[in-house]
């Protein structure tokens, strides 16, 4: 049996063993950081092996050892801040919540939904069904932790093949299991919410963007080819789109938390429009005008929506949000972030 000294000399010598190009180059066969932002594969990787080596009985053990070692917070990049405590459950184990928690709680926001890091689940109909049996033990969760408001993300997804400007009263006739099961978890948790005397609200996203978006976005793919000097292969890119930066999408439900009204539903975007490819020159030029993108590279999907928007009039008239990143402004926060971590 290693001591910890020794211990630690095999993980470093480990470490430098598997870092560099092949790792980097499996991380990116198989997107393993999708939608991730600060803990990364690599973090989650050697945050793994320093726990077995070490044996760290719990992430806050993990934790405590990371943060008085310089050289360990170089490399596992754990979120830290006394305003989150991270308390490790799986949504089946859901309702063993308030095992781990020992104070009554505010709010529940539910983000947690098995089988996106791939679109062929989104037809997968066992899965969605779990999600929506997990779903409904997060409210049964959310009673437990003596939480006033449950407030659930829902999709554009609900309303199916539709165009123009989507409002809460537009008709939803989803065409995908995601879709029906978003729908469906958001009636059923409602219904489930009044029972419990809950407040339950429910949000249906358009299309945000942000710091660690996942990687096979429209966003995403124009960033990371033109950093790479590569022409991005596009549509024609006539499609009218409405992008809501990450960190407005959360103010929302902040805001939503405190404010919103019972049993409505609100849709989540910035009520503000452009042509796709006005998007992509304004990524190009803030990387290096003088490069090229493909527009016409690339056949539209077939069924292709040209006109998604969000009417963000309820949540205006409820709460008083409104967005406050402009595009541009969104894409300079993700090249800082990008820049920070090379």
């Amino acid at each position: 049996m290693f001591n910890n000294n020794n211990n630690k000399l095999v993980f470093n010598k480990l470490i430098e063993e598997i870092q560099g190009t092949f790792l980097e180059r499996v991380i990116s066969k198989y997107n393993g950081d999708f939608r991730s932002q600060h803990f990364d594969t690599k973090s989650h990787l050697y945050a793994l092996l320093y726990s077995n080596f070490m044996n760290c009985k719990s992430l806050r053990e993990l934790q405590t050892q990371i943060s008085h070692n310089n050289k360990l917070k170089r490399i596992i990049n754990i979120p830290k801040s006394p305003l989150i405590h991270i308390v490790e459950c799986d949504m089946k184990n859901i309702l063993n919540l308030s095992n781990y928690i020992d104070k009554s709680c505010d709010a529940f926001f539910h983000f947690a939904w098995a089988g996106t890091e791939s679109a062929e689940n989104r037809f997968n109909m066992e899965l969605q069904t779990e999600n929506i049996k997990n779903s409904l033990l997060a409210v049964r969760a959310a009673y437990s932790l003596s939480c006033k408001v449950f407030i659930g993300a829902g999709s554009q997804a609900e309303y199916g093949k539709t165009e123009g400007i989507i409002s809460p009263s537009t008709p939803t006739n989803p065409d995908s299991g995601y879709g029906f099961a978003k729908l469906c978890t958001g009636q059923m948790t409602r219904v489930m919410c009044q029972q419990l005397g809950i407040t339950h609200i429910w949000t249906r996203i358009i299309s945000t963007y942000g710091i660690g978006d996942n990687p096979n976005t429209l966003i995403s793919v124009i960033i990371n080819d033109l950093l790479k000097g590569i022409k991005p292969s596009l549509t024609k890119c006539e499609q009218v789109w409405d992008y809501l930066y990450a960190g407005d999408a959360a103010h929302a439900f902040y805001r939503l938390a405190e404010d919103g009204h019972n049993g409505s539903i609100y849709v989540i975007g910035s009520g503000q429009t452009k042509t796709l490819r006005e998007f992509a020159e304004i990524i190009r030029n803030e990387i290096n005008p003088s490069l090229s993108l493909g527009f016409g590279e690339r056949p539209y999907y077939k069924d292709q929506a040209m006109h998604l928007e969000a009417d963000i009039s309820t949540l205006f008239n409820d709460i008083g949000w409104k967005p406050e990143t402009r595009f541009v402004e969104g894409i300079r926060k993700i090249l800082m972030e990008i820049n920070n971590h090379e």
